[in-house]
């Protein structure tokens, strides 16, 4: 089992935060890595030691986990088509292959987390119709959320 943290091609406060999860994690001697859709990038807005792997040279299998960012929970719920959703991933990302393979990766055999830095984005993109959808976190391949403060996961 390998735990993999689908990250984007940017530097932040929120990707080093991700960076910095997975240093943990295999410090402890449990396989993280981060996942990165670009063959070669490496983070640069700061100093790690983090391993990372690259979308295709990765498989995903249902005994590995991947962690999302909260935001990309929309997509885990096959009943919701959201509106646009290409010209959604258009805008939230520079052009890049990471929008390409966001939703091949929450649609893996992999079991999901959600990790949530900003609770908000998870409910961002939902229609605003009548709730007659499952939420992200009630669906059956998703293991749970990660949050960072008390707060979001009261919010939760």
């Amino acid at each position: 089992m390998n735990i993999y943290f689908y990250t984007p091609e940017f530097y932040s406060g929120g990707t080093k935060m991700i960076y910095r999860h997975v240093e943990i994690l295999t410090n402890n001697n449990i396989p993280a890595f981060v996942l990165h859709t670009k063959n070669g990038f490496k983070n640069s807005g700061f100093q790690h030691t983090t391993p990372i792997r690259y979308w295709n040279d990765t498989r995903l299998t249902d005994e590995d986990i991947i962690i999302i960012p909260e935001y990309m929970a929309i997509w885990m719920n096959k009943k919701i088509n959201p509106t646009g959703i290409k010209s959604f991933l258009k805008r939230k990302f520079s052009k890049n292959q990471y929008r390409y393979h966001a939703y091949e990766a929450i649609h893996s055999p992999a079991r999901k987390v959600i990790y949530n830095q900003n609770p908000f984005y998870t409910f961002f993109d939902y229609p605003a119709r009548p709730h007659t959808y499952t939420l992200p976190y009630h669906l059956p391949d998703c293991l749970g959320a990660v949050c960072v403060s008390q707060n979001n996961l009261e919010y939760l």
